[in-house]
């Protein structure tokens, strides 16, 4: 991770950084995906009460993938496959349900991006995000009492 950081730092410094691929970034996320994967496996065989933390830290290491996926690659299939492995690993982490939700709403798939705003709520109730994406997406469906509701 600490790699991957140092080469998208790196690029930073560069004018024109936004949108543009840095493969030894990506391979960096993608090796460490892979090796954290390696040591979930040796927790579950060796030492169960370090495996939350590791899954914590997969569940990281992939939602930084889905990020490079969506804003470096513009490949928003991967970055949502790297969304939902991180969501596998921590099923209420937070950014990637709003990062998929968003994801969804900019690709026109309102019915998905409702649910994952419904799953955001769920696991953090008070996030304005999520509530006034879903509230737009009433007023799309022509619910304004319901998006009101939500507003209030």
């Amino acid at each position: 991770m600490m790699m991957s950081k140092v080469f998208l730092e790196e690029d930073m410094q560069l004018p024109d950084w936004h949108f543009k691929e840095n493969i030894d970034a990506k391979q960096a996320l993608i090796e460490a995906r892979a090796l954290q994967t390696e040591v979930i496996e040796m927790c579950r065989e060796l030492s169960t009460d370090r495996l939350d933390e590791e899954r914590q830290l997969a569940s990281e290491i992939s939602f930084k993938l889905g990020k490079y996926f969506e804003e470096r690659d513009g490949n928003l299939q991967d970055a949502v496959t790297a969304y939902n492995d991180c969501l596998s690993k921590k099923d209420d982490h937070k950014e990637a349900l709003y990062s998929l939700a968003r994801l969804f709403q900019n690709m026109g798939n309102n019915d998905h991006c409702t649910a994952y705003c419904n799953k955001l709520l769920k696991a953090d109730p008070s996030n304005d995000n999520a509530s006034f994406m879903l509230a737009n997406l009433m007023l799309m469906k022509e619910r304004a009492a319901d998006a009101i509701n939500i507003y209030i």
